[in-house]
């Protein structure tokens, strides 16, 4: 009979096995992360492909290379650069309240409606200080077209623009260069004005960024408000409205917007790209695109979650872009993909953070879609005007002869509305909130933004005049 006792068990190789087993379990984790990146990397490439093949670029170098080359004697943006170099500053805050355009207190003021009296002087000395930078302005008359060059910033998100701020400023002093000459019943002078503002906006034509079709959306508005405003105030020739609609752009605003939209796609997809190489921290991408100093930014995503989130983001700015093409779906596809970003899952992370809320920006793109459009209408009218006695009646009667056909308004697709009354004729889009707001085109007095459409006003030439009113300053 064996009486032997058995050993102990060695402690050491206890330790081994288990070492053992977490090492082959890292590696088949390590291995599976790794065959899920790869097989994420294949699927990314293969829709960037598929939008390579249609055309879309992706990247800001392909942008570029669908980018307008502009030669130096019609780039508009080298005359805003040597302003640039010399320093020009346009004060849009804090200046004296009594100022017409930039004033706090008289910017919403109205040459048709009524501008006090008292707000006139002080906005010719205003408009003199800067007189140089008006002088200036005027070589952008033979520069239909310009281009602004940028670097994109290691962070793509933190690139810098800072040619914006200042052509704000420039738009408004055109506009209010435009006003005075209208209180001095200077009309051809106010009218010269015109493709300077148009020019100016065109400097931003194909800009990749949002931000930046956004400034120049802003700077049309100036430039068709001050059409409109010549048209409300003074008795016009049928020369006067053919070199008026003459200076509006024949280019579509969507091709404009599209650019912006590309950019947008851009910063997003070379974000995830400098992430997946290891060149950007996701810490950085999320604090700059959260812009929330409390956000807890994610650290070390894999590269199947990157890819992922690469692919599933692109492929909503393609739905996006797409949907530019179809009149009256664009706003519900912004909205659409709002909805969707606020439901993805905790994996899609970076479209989360990333994928900003387009439904405003697009509100804005079409509504000026929509005024350029009646503008265009409405000059179309003042002609059948000069040469009938009266309005139309219906918008076909401009239909061949003053107008090739009727725009469709951009937020559902049917024609632009038309309202007839006892001062005159209104052109108008239902506008962002998609109701007939009954030609309602007239800036909110104590009601809320939405309550209104978009449009254009004729006034009968008997009712056209500029309203300078007796009314004291309003005291602290």
């Amino acid at each position: 009979m064996d009486t032997t006792l058995p050993l102990p068990p060695n402690p050491r190789s206890k330790w081994r096995k288990v070492l053992v087993g977490l090492g082959l379990f890292a590696l088949t984790a390590w291995g599976l992360v790794a065959l899920f990146g790869h097989l994420g990397t294949i699927k990314w490439e293969r829709y960037a492909a598929e939008l390579r093949a249609r055309g879309e670029p992706l990247t800001f170098v392909e942008i570029q290379a669908r980018r307008e080359v502009v030669l130096p004697e019609r780039n508009g943006a080298l005359v805003i650069e040597d302003l640039l170099r010399k320093g020009v500053k346009i004060q849009d805050s804090g200046v004296d309240p009594h100022i017409l355009v930039f004033g706090g207190t008289s910017s919403h003021f109205d040459l048709f409606f009524g501008v006090p009296k008292y707000t006139i002087e002080p906005s010719r000395e205003f408009r003199d200080r800067h007189r140089a930078n008006l002088e200036a302005l005027a070589a952008l008359r033979d520069k239909p077209t310009g281009r602004f060059e940028f670097q994109v910033d290691e962070n793509p998100l933190k690139t810098l623009l800072p040619h914006l701020a200042p052509l704000r400023g420039l738009s408004k002093l055109l506009t209010l260069d435009g006003t005075l000459k209208l209180a001095d019943g200077d009309v051809n002078g106010a009218i010269d004005n015109l493709p300077l503002h148009w020019n100016l906006s065109a400097t931003l034509g194909d800009e990749p960024t949002l931000i930046s079709q956004l400034v120049r959306i802003a700077i049309e508005a100036q430039a068709l408000g001050a059409m409109e405003s010549i048209l409300r105030t003074a008795v016009v020739t049928d020369e006067q409205v053919t070199q008026m609609a003459g200076f509006l752009p024949a280019a579509p605003a969507d091709q404009s917007f599209r650019f912006g939209l590309w950019g947008e796609r851009a910063f997003f997809v070379e974000s995830c790209e400098l992430m997946e190489e290891g060149q950007l921290s996701s810490a950085a991408v999320m604090t700059a695109a959260t812009e929330d100093p409390m956000a807890k930014p994610v650290l070390g995503l894999p590269r199947f979650v990157l890819r992922s989130n690469q692919l599933r983001g692109t492929k909503m700015y393609a739905r996006l872009i797409d949907a530019l093409k179809t009149t009256g779906n664009v706003l519900k596809t912004a909205e659409t993909l709002e909805n969707e970003t606020e439901n993805l899952g905790f994996t899609q992370v970076v479209v989360r953070a990333m994928f900003p809320n387009f439904s405003r920006a697009m509100v804005i793109h079409l509504g000026r879609t929509a005024f350029r459009d009646c503008a265009r209408t409405a000059l179309a009218a003042e002609r059948f005007r000069l040469a009938t006695g009266d309005f139309p009646k219906a918008l076909e009667e401009l239909v061949p002869k003053f107008l090739a056909a009727v725009p469709a308004d951009p937020f559902d697709g049917k024609p632009l509305r038309y309202k007839a009354g006892e001062h005159g004729v209104t052109i108008y889009s239902i506008d962002g909130n998609l109701i007939d707001d009954g030609g309602n085109v007239d800036p909110p007095r104590g009601r809320k933004e939405q309550d209104r459409d978009t449009g254009f006003r004729l006034f009968h030439s008997a009712r056209r005049v500029v309203r300078l009113t007796d009314e004291t300053p309003p005291t602290d």
